[in-house]
């Protein structure tokens, strides 16, 4: 009783200021941590838990509990999650509060038994982010709908350091993620790369005590804006694959490695003729490439960021989701980039402070359109109960749009969170 009672104190502020985790980096590149956990007749004579249970059939189940809140000074895309500040009347700053439960994850990986020496897995995640079957501003929040995050396997080749993935997950390239509260993770704000189908082939060479790199390929599904409004995107009309790819580097350092990366991926896109909204038939090819570290510098300071340059970039979260301008048949190039430096003084506690960048070109970027995306944020992690953590974060916000005003907005968001 006396323990309960000590975390109310502590459970009164996270309500009262609502708060998060710190975002993951990318799976789907590298060793992945899986979560270890075990029910109360665990090491019980004579007994098996419920988690040793599953393992032994191979399964692993994982995910967590949430609940967000935040105020922003200014409306955003999307208010849940502030993409950018939308475009509004001069000197009409329309605040809102959300709060949602809609981050809440479920997954489970799935172990197969060794054939011929292959090693199989699979991973199946789902998140509440989907769209409300009868979508509106009412239901839309406390009925969503359920998506799917990851849906994949893996086959590993013991002893030749080859492995093969099928499925949705990460993009190969940009596998880092802004340590935000505001679960975007900076998309739009300097970091680029998303979840989408695709079959992927990895080579890694490593050593014990020795710099190891891996070389990764990937077809993946291409995907763009409905830029000439004739209902199927502009990726899939072309019928070609993105190509994706990167090379990656580890290196020791003390107990930790040092990683960095260079990836990327081209693309091919369509827009057919549509007269009636001034649309003529264009062909181009997006592109980027992608520069990523991630580097323990002692003390328990850690600084990791990306930068990249593209053009076309609005399905991989870049050119603040904007790809091609149609009143000037241009592709949107944009360069960005984030940097964040975490401190874990303890396991307890951490903090970050971090900013990010998207500046999609002018040049190609006709009347009202956004011209550049910039977040400095700061945020504060506490975990004061086992898989329990609570966070505050600080965000600044400025959106840029062509031949109109700056629109700014402070963000202060909130998180709990349990995590099994």
């Amino acid at each position: 009783m006396r323990r309960k009672a000590a975390c109310i104190p502590l459970l009164v502020p996270v309500f009262l200021f609502p708060p998060l985790a710190g975002a993951q980096k990318h799976e789907g590149v590298g060793p992945e941590q899986r979560p270890q956990w075990a029910g109360k007749n665990e090491g019980k004579p004579g007994r098996k838990s419920l988690a040793r249970i599953l393992k032994e059939a191979g399964l692993t189940f994982y995910g967590h509990f949430r609940l967000d809140m935040s105020r922003d000074s200014s409306r955003t895309n999307f208010g849940n999650t502030a993409f950018y500040v939308r475009n509004h009347r001069a000197g009409d700053r329309d605040e809102e509060m959300n709060m949602s439960a809609r981050h809440t994850r479920i997954g489970f990986w799935y172990d197969g038994p060794e054939f011929h020496g292959m090693k199989a897995k699979g991973r199946v995640e789902i998140d509440f982010l989907g769209k409300a079957v009868y979508g509106n501003t009412v239901t839309q929040e406390n009925q969503p709908g359920i998506r799917m995050r990851h849906a994949y396997f893996t086959l590993d080749f013991p002893g030749t350091g080859w492995s093969l993935l099928a499925g949705q997950t990460w993009d190969v390239f940009s596998p880092l993620c802004q340590k935000k509260i505001n679960t975007l993770v900076g998309w739009g704000q300097g970091n680029i790369g998303f979840r989408r189908p695709q079959v992927r082939v990895t080579h890694r060479w490593e050593r014990e005590d020795s710099p190891s790199f891996e070389a990764a390929f990937a077809l993946a599904r291409p995907q763009a804006r409905d830029a000439d409004g004739k209902g199927n995107d502009d990726g899939e009309d072309r019928g070609i694959p993105d190509l994706q790819g990167r090379l990656g580097l580890e290196i020791p350092w003390g107990k930790k490695r040092v990683k960095a990366g260079l990836g990327g991926f081209y693309g091919f896109r369509e827009l057919d003729d549509n007269p009636g909204k001034g649309i003529r038939s264009d062909h181009y090819q997006p592109y980027a490439l992608c520069l990523d570290l991630d580097c323990p510098l002692g003390g328990g300071f850690e600084l990791l960021g990306e930068a990249f340059y593209g053009r076309g970039l609005d399905a991989y979260r870049g050119g603040i989701f904007q790809s091609y301008d149609t009143n000037l048949r241009k592709v949107i190039r944009s360069k960005g980039g984030f940097a964040n430096l975490v401190w874990k003084p303890v396991k307890a506690w951490r903090f970050v402070v971090g900013a990010g960048v998207d500046d999609p070109d002018d040049a190609d970027l006709s009347s009202t359109r956004r011209a550049r995306n910039l977040s400095i944020f700061g945020n504060i992690v506490y975990s004061f109960y086992k898989g329990v953590f609570t966070g505050l974060e600080v965000d600044r916000m400025r959106t840029d749009y062509m031949n109109r005003d700056n629109r700014v907005n402070y963000r202060v968001q909130a998180m709990i969170m349990w995590k099994f």
